[in-house]
């Protein structure tokens, strides 16, 4: 979406008194450099909520607050933005045998430089990690966290699978099940 389009549809989306902050916020995230910038954006201007549908990038920077699934749809868009076209977006589950889960979205990229994890939504994981030699060791390293935290017991299973199925609006239960699939 170019960034006239974003910044007319963000106009309709909100009221005046968030116009001004929504705008400056669209206007730094579409002159971001580096994935290290994001991330420290993202600290400082978005926090993790609960939401029953996938929100869209700009419905994120409007609300300043999104599920782990939106905030990783925000975090593809400005890489994918930045020129960082091998983004690739993760999708973890803790359980296969609920509809319900723990920690369940991350996304990495990939430099010459290695597998990078961007996480701004998993509590005390959230940051910039890496770089991993491969996707096998970044796997490695969120099995042992996993394995370590306080949901385990509640949710034994950990699942990796890419979703390519991203369509802001869906409920997020249909987009966990279809990245499931």
């Amino acid at each position: 979406m170019r960034e006239l389009d974003i910044i007319a549809q963000t106009l309709e989306l909100l009221g005046e008194d968030q116009l001004a902050t929504s705008v400056d916020n669209l206007a730094a995230l579409s002159s971001m450099k580096s994935p290290k910038e994001l991330m420290r954006w993202m600290h400082k201007h978005i926090r993790y909520a609960n939401f029953s549908k996938l929100l869209s990038p700009e419905e994120v920077v409007r609300a300043g607050r999104a599920d782990c699934h939106s905030q990783a749809l925000l975090q593809k868009t400005v890489l994918d933005q930045m020129g960082v076209k091998n983004a690739r977006l993760f999708f973890i589950e803790y359980t296969l045998e609920s509809s319900s889960g723990g920690q369940t979205h991350t996304l990495s990229y990939t430099t010459s430089g290695g597998i990078y994890w961007l996480e701004n939504a998993w509590g005390d994981q959230m940051g910039m990690h890496g770089p991993f030699g491969s996707l096998s060791a970044l796997k490695e390293r969120i099995t042992a966290i996993h394995a370590k935290g306080p949901t385990v017991k509640q949710f034994p299973h950990l699942l990796f699978a890419p979703c390519k199925i991203v369509t802001p609006g869906i409920s997020l239960n249909t987009y966990v099940q279809t990245c499931l699939r």
